[in-house]
């Protein structure tokens, strides 16, 4: 399925490292942590989070994202939603996206339009299913969606190390644009620093005291590349980023676009 852009995935990451007390099970918070980070696309979080809400803006594009979610404790990812719009003079984008957990695991359901001059140019609606082993680890995902009428299906594997880390997840496809092979990687804290795939590679930049700062991105689109660079501006007293900015630029054949992004966050503790 398609990402969630500076809705959920951006607004999550800022949360990774939160100075709550620790109540759970060490192995037990590790998997709720990397469940967050297939779910969500978010580094492992330390603290306790109840509640969150982001909202997005563009300062020189027409563009909302509202985002909110709930936890249970040890950051178990009960519930989230999101809503897009974009609008960047030549096409417009919207997308609505829900998230619950029930007995199976998570599921999530999605809807993405595109148009131009009234014209569709993408139309998606689905869903995926994520499923965790006998032990509460994710270990695959099921995504089945139509997109412009053709029934697809997107099957990912996530595999881990020793330490309970997601090292590197494989999707096949019915649509070959959907297959991908990403590799990701940490440093010596266990702070994700790298992911890497065929269409996008992406960095994270932490300070010594573990809070989360910067974000780098480049993916490959069939016509385009994209950069985006996510920073942190503000955080709270937990170390939870309060408001992240986005600069992000698009390389096409003819031209180049810029636009700028602000998010802003509430964040509720246990």
């Amino acid at each position: 399925m398609t990402k969630v852009g500076i809705g959920l995935s951006v607004a999550l990451s800022a949360l990774a490292m939160s100075a709550a007390a620790q109540t759970c099970d060490p192995t037990q918070r590790a998997m709720n942590a990397n469940n967050l980070q297939i779910i969500a696309e978010l580094s492992a979080p330390k603290g306790e989070m109840a509640s969150y809400h982001a909202v997005a803006k563009g300062e020189n594009i027409d563009f909302t994202t509202d985002t909110r979610a709930t936890f249970t404790p040890c950051n178990v990812l009960e519930s989230a939603s999101t809503t897009y719009s974009r609008d960047d003079g030549i096409s417009k984008m919207t997308m609505d996206y829900h998230l619950k957990r029930d007995a199976e695991g998570w599921i999530t359901t999605e809807a993405m339009t595109i148009t131009a001059k009234d014209k569709t140019l993408t139309d998606m609606k689905g869903e995926t299913r994520y499923r965790p082993d006998s032990t509460g680890r994710i270990t695959e995902s099921i995504a089945t969606f139509t997109l412009n009428g053709q029934l697809a299906q997107t099957r990912t594997q996530y595999e881990y190390d020793e330490s309970n880390r997601i090292v590197r997840t494989v999707a096949r496809s019915s649509l070959p644009f959907f297959e991908e092979t990403t590799e990701l990687s940490y440093d010596t804290r266990g702070l994700l620093i790298r992911t890497s795939s065929g269409k996008t590679n992406s960095t994270v930049s932490w300070g010594e005291d573990g809070r989360w700062l910067r974000s780098e991105t480049e993916t490959s689109h069939p016509y385009s590349v994209l950069y985006t660079v996510d920073e942190c501006t503000k955080w709270d007293e937990q170390g939870s980023c309060l408001t992240v900015k986005r600069e992000e630029k698009e390389k096409y054949a003819k031209q180049t676009t810029r636009y700028t992004f602000v998010m802003n966050k509430e964040i509720r503790y246990y």
